[in-house]
């Protein structure tokens, strides 16, 4: 038996249906942000056996992304 045990119900605080869109946008921009910076911060790497995993080309990456109208104004000159 535990010496303080927890009550049979307890109280809960949620935020409103009409609320959590911003939320969820946040979420998605953050986990998007994450990724973009894990392919663009990558290296070269040579691992076991002499396999490679190559680092994205930057230089081709902000040309598609220009080309497609996905580059941030200022970037990629």
């Amino acid at each position: 038996m535990p010496h303080y045990p927890k009550p049979l119900t307890y109280t809960l605080t949620v935020v409103a249906d009409d609320h959590l869109d911003p939320i969820f946008q946040a979420a998605e921009e953050a986990t998007e942000e994450a990724i973009l910076n894990a392919l663009t911060m990558a290296t070269t790497t040579v691992g076991r056996d002499g396999n490679t995993a190559y680092a994205l080309p930057l230089d081709r990456l902000a040309a598609i992304m220009k080309k497609y109208g996905r580059l941030p104004a200022g970037a990629g000159r």
